[in-house]
């Protein structure tokens, strides 16, 4: 049943954002929806008292002749449905009172929210008001990108995945990163990633003040803005990392995407990285920050070398790092197996392969398991040929765990196998 609705039932009255017929508002209906309450034959009616609402504020002034034409036509959509309607004397605006739209998610639990005064729809965020409050104070000096950026803000469901314009001089420490193709830098964003704190009922909106990010580039055409947005859309629809915002170096006018590329492998038990102080992606081992830091002694062939590089680079935990081993550092080599193409023989590696000590309910280490059995095989013909023997070591890359060397050998712990060119020191 549609009603007429007094003016002054109506509190809490906040903005949204504009729609198709008007600005659309959210509000307290203090008398509240009809519904009905009891048992069968037991019926009564009765009103969810205080109870929040929409409110359809129509373009310009409005005769209420026209009023009733707009008001039809809107019925008669599919799924739309009115309460009532009310005058606003002071304005002299006839409005349109129809369901809250996000009624049905908003929960105790989720915290009030401070503008409406209703229940948020998630965590410390109301989809009505925050969407809106985050389009407000910022500009990226170009229409167009605000534009997009807010459309996506308009749709954010939460908090933490509100995309925002990020100034530049926000992001200090910059430094390079080698090895994971599409990270530029990591640095730190002085004002903070978004994150929620406190308890049920009583969630909170905050930041995680100088936050360590990566930066990756858009690639686009200076000229072409709409392929920067293309490419910025399609970098959100992967869903691959989380994305925060995105910014322009002022110098050089190339606008970067702010992300945390390894979001979904970050928890807690695998420790803080000493680095960019986020949780590690597996135990003990940060895949941005640790593999270009991994020691390496050389192998005095820099083909070989840049090879062990790398492959330290796309290491994806502690374990998995291949590195040069000096040959005086494998001692009781036997021969136990000849092939067609090559011979196996065991040894005993003194400093030992990578391990992870420790627990999820306690904490990890890293450490070695000291002298460790190991096989080595042979390679034929990579005693002429760093590239051959390149090309062997990369075919099992996949399945290798570590790498040991004389003078170009390599060690397959899942296979139990090394692969070397020269053993005349037996």
């Amino acid at each position: 049943m549609i009603e007429w609705i007094p003016f002054e039932r109506l509190t809490n009255i906040q903005m949204i954002r504009e729609v198709e017929l008007g600005m659309l508002y959210m509000a307290t209906w203090l008398d509240g929806i009809r519904i009905i309450e009891g048992k069968p034959v037991e019926y009564t009616q009765s009103r969810i008292v205080s109870c929040g609402v929409n409110l359809i504020i129509l373009h310009d002034f409005q005769t209420f002749e026209l009023l009733i034409k707009k008001l039809k036509n809107y019925i008669q959509l599919e799924g739309n449905f009115v309460y009532g309607i009310t005058h606003n004397a002071e304005t002299n605006q006839y409005i349109i009172v129809i369901p809250d739209e996000f009624n049905s998610i908003r929960k105790y639990s989720n915290g009030i929210c401070e503008h409406c005064k209703h229940y948020n729809t998630s965590p410390a965020w109301c989809q009505s008001c925050d969407p809106w409050i985050a389009t407000q104070k910022w500009t990226s000096g170009n229409e167009v990108i605000n534009n997009f950026i807010k459309e996506y803000q308009f749709k954010a469901t939460e908090y933490e995945n509100v995309i925002e314009w990020i100034q530049f001089d926000k992001l200090i420490n910059l430094q390079e990163v080698k090895g994971e193709s599409n990270i530029v830098f990591i640095a730190t964003w002085v004002k903070g990633v978004r994150t929620i704190k406190g308890e049920s009922g009583k969630f909170t909106q905050s930041r995680t003040i100088s936050s360590s990010v990566d930066l990756i580039k858009l690639n686009y055409s200076q000229s072409n803005t709409s392929g920067l947005l293309e490419n910025f859309k399609n970098h959100i629809q992967s869903k691959k990392y989380r994305i925060h915002g995105i910014t322009q170096d002022t110098e050089t006018g190339q606008y970067m995407l702010v992300i945390d590329f390894f979001n979904n492998k970050r928890i807690p038990v695998n420790g803080i990285c000493e680095h960019c102080k986020r949780y590690n992606t597996s135990p003990v081992w940060c895949q941005l920050c640790d593999p270009p830091k991994v020691d390496q002694e050389t192998s005095g062939d820099t083909k070989i070398d840049d090879c062990i590089k790398e492959f330290q680079l796309r290491a994806t935990a502690f374990g998995t790092v291949i590195e040069w081993i000096p040959f005086n550092r494998l001692k009781n080599i036997k021969i136990i197996g000849k092939g067609g193409f090559s011979t196996v023989y065991s040894a005993i590696w003194l400093d030992g392969k990578r391990m992870v000590e420790g627990d999820a309910s306690l904490s990890y280490v890293r450490s070695r398991k000291k002298f460790s059995e190991v096989a080595l095989k042979t390679l034929p013909g990579s005693q002429t040929s760093s590239s051959k023997f390149l090309n062997e070591v990369s075919q099992i890359y996949s399945i290798t765990v570590f790498w040991c060397n004389n003078a170009r050998m390599y060690c397959v712990h899942y296979l139990r196998t090394c692969m070397f060119d020269n053993l005349n020191h037996f």
